[in-house]
C-alpha cells in the first residue's frame, strides 16, 4: 500500500467537499482504495487529503488523471 498526503487550501470548504465527494467513484477507479480528509482547526479551509492506493504506480499517476483534475 502506498499513501499520499496533499495539503492545500479550498476557498469554500462546504463546496469543495461536494465536488470531491461527487468524484468518489472517479477517484476509485483511478487506484484509491480508501481516504480521509482532514480541516485545520484554525482554518477549515485548509485541508490535508490522505490517498491510500495499492500500488506506486497508481499514485505516481493520480495527480495527471484528467477526469479529476477537471
Amino acid at each position: 500500500m502506498v499513501t499520499m498526503f496533499s495539503k492545500h487550501r479550498v476557498s469554500d470548504y462546504e463546496a469543495w467537499r461536494k465536488a470531491a465527494d461527487d468524484y468518489r467513484d472517479a477517484r476509485k477507479k483511478a487506484g484509491v482504495t480508501s481516504e480521509a480528509i482532514y480541516q485545520s482547526a484554525d482554518d477549515p479551509n485548509e485541508i490535508t487529503w490522505m490517498l491510500d492506493f495499492e500500488t506506486i504506480e497508481a499514485a505516481r499517476a493520480f495527480p495527471n488523471n484528467q477526469e479529476l483534475r477537471s
